[in-house]
C-alpha cells in the first residue's frame, strides 16, 4: 500500500509527463507497461491525444485498467486501445494505427529498437515509456 507521499510523488510524476507529452504535441501515445491505466486516464482528458494505446503484459493489471475506462463515453473510448502483450514479443492483434518497429534482441537501444517513432513519416508522435 503506498503512503500519502509516495502516493503525492506518484501524482506528481504522472501530471508531468502527461505535460511533457501535451507541450510536445504529439497526438499519438503508445504508453509501454500501462499498468492500471492511470497515465492514459490524464492523457484521455486532453483532446489533443487522437489515439492512445496501452500495453501490459499483466493480464490482471490489464484487467484492472479496462475497468477503470468501463463508464467512459464512446467519444473516450474510441480514442483508448488496451492490449495485453509485450513489446518485445509484440500480439497479433498490435493496433493498425501503431507501427512495428522492433526487433528480437533486447539489449538493443530505443533508438535503434522503435525507429520508426522518431522518422519523418510519423509526426508528432511520442513513444512514452513508463517505468
Amino acid at each position: 500500500m503506498m503512503d500519502i507521499e509516495t502516493l503525492d510523488l506518484h501524482q506528481e510524476r504522472l501530471q508531468r509527463v502527461a505535460a511533457l507529452l501535451l507541450g510536445s504535441g504529439a497526438r499519438r501515445v503508445l504508453d509501454l507497461g500501462c499498468g492500471t491505466g492511470t497515465l492514459l486516464q490524464y492523457l484521455l482528458r486532453e483532446p489533443q491525444f487522437e489515439r492512445l494505446v496501452g500495453l501490459e503484459l499483466s493480464g490482471e493489471l490489464l484487467a484492472q485498467a479496462k475497468m477503470r475506462f468501463e463508464t467512459l463515453s464512446a467519444d473516450f473510448r474510441s480514442r483508448l486501445e488496451l492490449v495485453c502483450g509485450s513489446y518485445v514479443d509484440p500480439p497479433g492483434t498490435w493496433p493498425t494505427s501503431m507501427p512495428r518497429p522492433w526487433s528480437r534482441p533486447s539489449s538493443m537501444s530505443p533508438q535503434r529498437r522503435f525507429p520508426g517513432w522518431s522518422a519523418p513519416s510519423l509526426p508528432a508522435c511520442v513513444l512514452a515509456c513508463w517505468c
